[in-house]
């Protein structure tokens, strides 16, 4: 049986890291594109040049030397075609390590994976996926959690949420939706459900 990809994804602010997490504990191997786009920029890569290149010296964080993702945010999301040009730089990068991950999941014997994209359906490689989870959780709740986890103001968090296409949209998408709106003991118990259903379905 070929290795099956299930794709996971949300708007921001849904809990994205807290079902990736759950599916990991249980034993899912999880494919995280928000680390796969750290490794695509570390300092001294092609990725990170080019990055600089385009954003400028002052995004990098001058104690790490690594580029400064909060400074990088501030800039690209209130500019679309930033925003685009970015993502074109570091997009085919994310995706050759991604096939670095699917090789070696493939070699530890695993049957599926997940992958945790905020941008899954928005970089059209929800097309690659044999099956699409969707985390949901209303607008209200989805801006007050991001202006907690990020210190956030209300109208930043909006402008955040704005930049991605709305829940409702990826829903469409959806083989199976996560509500992620009640407490975290509710998610986990619907995360175990469908990590059960998985092994069932793929081994």
């Amino acid at each position: 049986m070929s290795l099956k990809q299930i794709g996971l994804t949300g708007g921001i602010g849904c809990g994205k890291s807290t079902v990736s997490g759950f599916f990991s504990e249980l034993g899912a191997c999880v494919i995280d594109a928000d680390i796969l786009a750290r490794q695509a920029v570390l300092p001294a890569s092609q990725g990170f040049k080019q990055v600089v290149g385009l954003l400028g010296q002052d995004v990098v964080d001058i104690h790490t030397k690594n580029l400064d993702r909060k400074k990088i945010a501030s800039l690209v999301f209130a500019q679309p075609l930033l925003k685009q040009q970015l993502e074109v730089i570091v997009h085919p990068i994310i995706a050759q390590l991604y096939e670095q991950c699917l090789c070696n999941a493939n070699i530890q014997g695993y049957h599926w994976v997940i992958y945790d994209a905020a941008l899954l359906i928005e970089s059209q490689k929800y097309k690659a996926m044999d099956l699409i989870i969707v985390i949901d959780v209303p607008h209200a709740i989805q801006k007050q959690r991001l202006m907690l986890r990020d210190g956030l103001t209300d109208l930043q968090a909006q402008l955040r949420i704005q930049s991605q296409m709305p829940t409702e949209e990826k829903k469409k998408y959806a083989d199976i939706v996560i509500d992620n709106s009640q407490s975290v003991a509710v998610t986990y118990e619907q995360v175990k459900y469908i990590f059960n259903d998985l092994k069932t379905r793929f081994g």
